[in-house]
């Protein structure tokens, strides 16, 4: 009876590891926390748009946040990721590194800009009417360069509350237009996640086949041999323009 009870722990323990603590899972749960941080803003100024996927022609994309308010348009991205994370804005991956442990990501900021440009197509406005951010949760250990915004949960509310300057007056209108794009449809969402992940998988082996070309991933130049002070690497012969590295 005993061996009996341990292999139904075992089992609960995999199915807690597999589902609870997928990234999927882990991901949820900081968007989770960032929408509990954006519900203390006051209604009268802010309107808070929570996991919308949008469809405009035939692209459609997720978007973590938008907070829609006099202030202008914050669009988030929400990352909710353990370890050092080190990137630079001009990257087309970040590096999230627990001890040995190395894990690619594809740069939110870029991600993020992305987004922007579907949302000024929707609503017909220039960049100066939208502020991108990056948020990570507090698991992780920042090592980013970048002019972009990239914080923290714990500094998002205070970030947002520095802008007082109106430059937008009927938001109603301006979340009518969005809502107009927001896919509802549970079953187009899920088709929606399998597309980005083939997409995704798509990409990396056209990376993987020009790094073993000797190819730039990012660009297409070719691949040199550098010294740094923290010894050897490959980078792009194009640099500064192209800022793609790699230890060896």
């Amino acid at each position: 009876m005993e061996i009996f009870f341990l292999i139904f722990i075992f089992f609960i323990k995999l199915l807690y590891i597999f589902i609870w603590k997928s990234p999927e899972r882990i991901g949820q749960s900081g968007e989770v926390e960032v929408a509990e941080i954006l519900s203390e803003l006051p209604e009268s100024n802010y309107r808070v748009l929570n996991d919308v996927l949008i469809k405009v022609g035939n692209v459609s994309i997720q978007i973590d946040h938008i907070v829609v308010s006099i202030y202008g348009i914050f669009v988030i991205e929400t990352k909710n990721y353990k370890g050092w994370i080190i990137g630079k804005e001009t990257s087309y991956e970040w590096t999230q590194c627990i001890y040995n442990f190395k894990n690619k990501f594809y740069n939110p900021i870029r991600q993020n800009y992305a987004h922007i440009s579907v949302l000024k197509n929707i609503l017909n406005l220039s960049d100066n009417f939208f502020i991108p951010i990056v948020v990570f949760t507090d698991r992780a250990e920042l090592k980013i360069t970048s002019e972009s915004t990239v914080i923290y949960t714990g500094d998002l509310l205070k970030f947002i509350e520095n802008y007082n300057n109106q430059i937008l007056f009927d938001l109603n209108f301006l979340i009518n237009k969005i809502n107009s794009h927001i896919i509802s449809d549970e079953n187009i969402k899920s088709v929606h996640k399998i597309s980005v992940r083939n997409k995704t998988q798509i990409k990396e082996k056209f990376r993987n086949d020009r790094l073993s070309e000797g190819k730039c991933p990012d660009c297409g130049e070719d691949l040199i041999i550098r010294y740094g002070k923290y010894g050897t690497f490959i980078g792009c012969c194009r640099y500064p323009y192209c800022q793609y590295t790699k230890n060896l």
